[in-house]
């Protein structure tokens, strides 16, 4: 393991609904896996714009700190 890798955390990311559109710093990542799923991420600490977008759904867009620790998790849940 390099130090670069010791220094990334890994984000445990729920988004909810599935096949949600999923933005970081205003670059798609991706779609949510299905309900109940979680994807790993492994991010640097720092600051990051999450962008979560539905059709029929408001859309989620909140500044997130990521810590400086082993893991972190994080939950969207969008609203109808």
């Amino acid at each position: 393991v390099t130090a670069e890798e010791r220094s990334l955390t890994q984000v445990t990311l729920t988004v909810i609904p599935e096949e949600t559109a999923v933005y970081i710093d205003g670059k798609f990542w991706g779609l949510a896996p299905a309900e109940g799923k979680t994807a790993i991420l492994r991010l640097p600490p720092g600051q990051y714009a999450f962008t979560a977008f539905k059709p029929g759904f408001r859309i989620y867009s909140k500044e997130i700190t990521i810590p400086k620790q082993e893991s972190f998790a994080l939950v969207i849940s969008l609203q109808k």
